[in-house]
């Protein structure tokens, strides 16, 4: 392909690319897995192309996160550092250099993947992720590692399983970033044990929590986050968390704890993550934060945290407060009342977008395993992994014992979704998952 052509087709994307860019295009093409080429698409016959799973340009994320790629300290280069070279001599008379590592060889990163339940619908968007910072050239090495936010909050690793403990994920804690995929909503995020674990972490270094969800669905979140102005207290790199200045933006009282940045893969929200991490923040700007030593929200006893349907959730209130539903008794679940299937449909519909209520009415149609589920959405006019994760945290349905991730409606809510379907699309959503699951037990 010639340079006039590549132009052409980047000029196509809508995105205006500099000299650098276009530079951080080449680079990272070269270091993309090979691929089938495949029919060329004229400028009205598509989308820009996208960073997989992700709704924004690959482009924009490297250019969002290349200042990292000019910090941090090589493992291997070393260069005389003058100043301490001349203390020393000056205090024991004798010429003995003193070496420091060489700069701007990029830091090391740590992906510490939600492993909860929850989090099962992001599988696919976690492994988008790993590869575009992996092939961003901004991190000298990127780490992954699986933490069970259901389970026994110890990290893993991603081959073997092996345990390695709670401790920094980084090797030396200082020399990189942490940063924690996860939609906040696992067991350990509502009883205070994650919150323990980022301030350990957060005290040796930059950590941020990575969010997949949009945010009009983080009030499901164990912590409460808040909107914040940050800036650093030094200009320098891997600037600990515990070393931030932070002011919430409604002018109350910081929360108690670490602050942790909270984002989303977005350009924007990147930019200011990394300006806050070189300490280039200049001026407070505006963020999102979780506070390690902040009061837990309350957990709403209808919408108990997905995983774990049948038990309360440690540290969560065992009673209702004033207003909250209550849940239906055992003998009568089609019972009107606030705790009724239709309340409890009409709850979830109130607050879900239209997408996700019209996927969760054509799942009641159909068994309720992850691949199914994924197969509906993908046939659900504007439902995609967004509008799936409503549904699952929406109260609507819990996990029941089977393998895999297999899930089942709250007594009353399939027939109360089903009233919304049309007789003849039920028909054809149940042999479409039956012919799903013959294929399936073929393959097996």
């Amino acid at each position: 392909m010639t340079l006039d052509r590549l132009l052409a087709l980047l000029e196509e994307t809508g995105d205006s690319l500099d000299a650098q860019a276009v530079a951080d295009v080449v680079w990272l093409a070269g270091h993309l897995p090979a691929r089938p080429l495949e029919a060329a698409k004229g400028p009205s016959e598509g989308p820009p192309p996208r960073a997989p799973g992700l709704d924004v340009s690959a482009s924009a994320l490297v250019k969002a996160l290349r200042p990292l790629a000019r910090e941090g300290t090589s493992r291997r280069d070393f260069v005389l550092d003058e100043e301490a070279t001349a203390r020393a001599l000056a205090q024991a008379h004798a010429f003995s250099p003193v070496l420091r590592p060489a700069p701007g060889h990029g830091l090391d990163a740590a992906l510490v993947v939600d492993d909860g339940a929850s989090m099962v619908v992001w599988h696919t968007w976690i492994a988008d992720v790993t590869g575009l910072l992996r092939r961003s050239g901004s991190f000298r090495d990127v780490r992954v590692r699986l933490l069970d936010t259901d389970g026994d909050l110890v990290l893993r690793g991603t081959g073997t399983g092996m345990r390695i403990g709670t401790g920094n994920p980084l090797d030396a804690p200082g020399r990189g970033v942490v940063l924690v995929l996860s939609d906040c909503v696992g067991r350990a995020w509502h009883d205070g044990t994650m919150a323990e674990l980022l301030e350990r972490w957060g005290s040796g270094g930059p950590v941020a929590v990575v969010q997949p969800l949009t945010e009009r669905l983080w009030h499901r979140c164990g912590p409460e986050l808040v909107r914040v102005r940050f800036s650093a207290r030094a200009s320098h790199i891997a600037t600990a968390n515990d070393r931030l200045r932070v002011a919430t933006s409604s002018g109350e009282p910081v929360p108690p704890g670490v602050p942790v940045p909270v984002i989303r893969l977005q350009p924007d929200w990147i930019t200011w993550w990394v300006r806050l991490v070189t300490g280039r923040t200049g001026a407070a700007r505006e963020g999102v934060a979780l506070f390690t030593g902040a009061p837990l929200r309350r957990v709403p006893p209808q919408e108990p945290v997905p995983g774990s349907p049948q038990e309360p959730v440690p540290g969560s209130p065992q009673e209702p407060g004033p207003g909250s539903p209550q849940e239906p008794g055992p003998g009568s679940p089609q019972e009107p009342g606030p705790g009724s299937p239709r309340d409890r449909v009409g709850r979830f519909r109130a607050a879900a977008s239209p997408p996700a209520f019209r996927l969760a009415v054509r799942l009641s149609a159909v068994p309720l395993t992850l691949d199914i589920m994924r197969m509906v959405q993908a046939g659900t006019g504007g439902a995609g992994e967004q509008q799936l994760a409503e549904v699952l945290l929406g109260g609507l349905l819990h996990r029941v014992p089977a393998p895999g991730a297999t899930y089942d409606f709250a007594a009353g809510v399939r027939a109360e979704l089903r009233s919304h379907l049309g007789a003849e699309e039920a028909r054809r959503l149940e042999r479409r998952a039956a012919e799903h699951l013959r294929a399936r037990t073929d393959r097996a």
